[in-house]
């Protein structure tokens, strides 16, 4: 199992590029798992260079919420709290139901994700079948350790899965049309934290 480890965590050295734009696109890969542990499926994105990067970031949108008195999202226009020169007063507001947190699902692209387990005889048995709507990212930096390379990477969960030893396919569809990514490098990898194991 070749792995890469660009943070934290630890990413194998496998990948598809899939065309994440358009609706029906697909991209996958078989792979062996020596290990067993909780794996996280993701799409990486790439940006050429920091201003590259600027603009991608704003596609995939904010990690982070906006927050919304409660009143103004029952009534289906949200409205932001009064200003705090304390930004901890704002979850405060969240935790005593005052407020709201709602995810920034601006760059939101859904697919589904199927996960096979291949068999010594040929056949295979799905343990993952499922549609997720992937919003935001949860890691950014270097593509690569030399860092003399410009190049930045984006990454965004689609699931995590534990996982037993053995071998796998995985297989990634888009399921709508995302125009606002056009000409975007994406590309479908798995990941893990080495210091967590089921």
């Amino acid at each position: 199992m070749d792995l890469l480890f660009p943070s934290r965590n630890a990413y194998l050295s496998l990948e598809a590029p899939i065309k994440i734009n358009k609706k029906g696109e697909s991209a996958g890969f078989e792979f062996n798992l020596s290990e067993k542990r909780n794996y996280d499926f993701m799409i990486r994105f790439k940006a050429a260079n920091e201003a590259d990067a600027g603009r991608l970031r704003k596609l995939l949108g904010d990690p982070g919420y906006h927050i919304y008195t409660k009143e103004s999202v029952k009534n289906h226009h949200p409205e932001p709290p009064p200003k705090s020169s304390v930004p901890e007063d704002l979850w405060v507001g969240v935790r005593s139901g005052e407020y709201v947190a709602v995810p920034d699902n601006s760059g939101q692209i859904p697919v589904r994700i199927v996960i096979s387990n291949l068999e010594q005889d040929g056949s295979s048995k799905p343990v993952v079948d499922k549609d997720v709507n992937t919003v935001a990212y949860f890691a950014h930096g270097r593509c690569s350790p030399n860092y003399k390379n410009e190049e930045l990477c984006f990454y965004r969960n689609i699931l995590w899965s534990g996982l037993s030893p053995g071998r796998y396919r995985i297989q990634v569809t888009t399921l709508d049309d995302t125009p606002r990514f056009d000409g975007v490098d994406a590309r479908i990898t798995i990941g893990f934290n080495p210091k967590v194991r089921n």
